[in-house]
């Protein structure tokens, strides 16, 4: 078994490490790690968000913006679709189908997609994978 990634809220850091997380400071994120009871940090593991936009090819955008905490420079990202991508219902305010399945409309309308919830993690590593350094003026 490889290690957990956790989403620990600064606040509860103590709380992890003294259960025995790890922090891993390249990737900055608290993990379980081998040999270690995952179980003990349940409360921490991701949250599973389930898509709902499902596109074969993408374009990320990328910008940087300052930081309304720190006031410093951060990036910002967005998915740029064009042609045939799926959106389901619910984003349009239905939940499902008559059979309680998730409804997909097919859409080709140029769109970019902000504040996405989550990502499958190949797509995430798209994105760092593609990640420019920051550039201050």
């Amino acid at each position: 078994m490889s290690r957990i990634d956790l989403v620990v809220p600064f606040a509860e850091k103590d709380e992890v490490k003294a259960l025995g997380a790890r922090w891993d400071g390249v990737a900055r994120v608290w993990y379980v790690p081998v040999g270690k009871d995952p179980a003990l940090f349940d409360r921490w593991f991701p949250k599973v968000v389930e898509p709902d936009v499902k596109a074969r090819n993408y374009y990320i955008s990328q910008s940087s913006i300052p930081c309304g905490k720190c006031e410093g420079i951060t990036r910002v990202h967005g998915f740029i679709l064009s042609g045939s991508y799926k959106v389901s219902e619910w984003i349009e305010g239905e939940d499902d189908d008559d059979d309680g399945n998730i409804a997909w409309d097919e859409w080709t309308d140029r769109t970019v997609l902000l504040y996405v919830r989550g990502s499958p993690g190949n797509v995430i590593q798209h994105v760092k994978a593609r990640q420019s350094p920051l550039i201050y003026g």
